[in-house]
């Protein structure tokens, strides 16, 4: 389910809050707007627009970060569904084997270190990789 960030995507990371507009994601149909048209001033530190080459950069980085932050919105999902489990005032008899499995999902991104099977993992909450939920 791993989707490619466009340069909108980028656009925004690198310029929160400026105006502009795009047609068809083509870098060349980006205009500009460095105004603020309330106040009819110049804003700023968004008036100019980023280069293609800082777009690239951008674009670049938040690709390769996807399967991590998947992996860590699969992950974080997990431990909150296992959150009931920590409560003092629900002992279970296998405790220590929940605490183990939510300390492993908590290594987890430093565990896995390969972007393939972090894109699994995140596509895939059955993956061989993930914990296994003690029952």
């Amino acid at each position: 389910m791993n989707e490619e960030y466009s340069i909108v995507d980028a656009l925004v990371e690198l310029r929160p809050g400026a105006q502009w507009t795009i047609e068809k994601r083509d870098y060349n149909r980006l205009v500009w707007d460095s105004t603020d048209t309330e106040k009819g001033i110049n804003v700023g530190v968004n008036t100019t627009p980023p280069t293609l080459d800082e777009l690239n950069t951008k674009l670049t980085a938040m690709n390769t970060a996807e399967p991590m932050r998947l992996l860590r919105v699969e992950r974080d999902q997990l431990l909150n569904e296992s959150d009931w489990t920590q409560t003092r005032d629900n002992i279970r008899l296998n405790d220590s084997a929940w605490k183990t499995y939510r300390q492993a999902l908590r290594d987890i991104t430093a565990t896995i270190t390969d972007d393939a099977v972090r894109q699994a993992m995140a596509d895939d909450r059955f993956h061989s990789s993930w914990p296994t939920k003690p029952s």
